[in-house]
């Protein structure tokens, strides 16, 4: 099974966090579960928090099944080891960098959640 394959199969089902509140979980607990997920990719702790429920939210469907994966997990982690060692050699022009990728990044990331929404709307009502 490829990766997009592997994600619009999880895209079936419930949602993650939703999940979670069938099977009894009360809202400081989804908390923590979702802060002990997004913790290994953030450095600053207070911006974790500040961003978790709205911002991260949206995206937990695609970004749990990234961390399960061993092969998408390094990824993920080499992409930050990239990115946190440009930071640490010029923060400005690496914060500049990714503003100006910014845009395009969103509109890949959007891109694809509406495939697999799609995708997903396709499989569960076939015409």
């Amino acid at each position: 099974m490829n990766v997009i394959d592997k994600h619009i199969s999880g895209f079936e089902q419930n949602s993650y966090i939703a999940e979670l509140y069938k099977l009894g979980f009360k809202p400081r607990e989804v908390h923590k579960i979702l802060y002990e997920k997004f913790e290994p990719y953030f450095d600053n702790k207070k911006h974790l928090n500040e961003y978790l429920i709205a911002p991260l939210s949206s995206i937990v469907e695609i970004f749990i099944p990234i961390t399960e994966s061993k092969e998408e997990k390094k990824l993920l982690n080499d992409i930050l080891s990239i990115f946190r060692s440009a930071l640490k050699k010029d923060s400005q022009k690496s914060i500049k960098a990714f503003k100006n990728w910014d845009n395009d990044i969103f509109r890949g990331i959007s891109q694809s959640v509406s495939i697999l929404s799609l995708d997903r709307d396709r499989i569960i009502h076939p015409i």
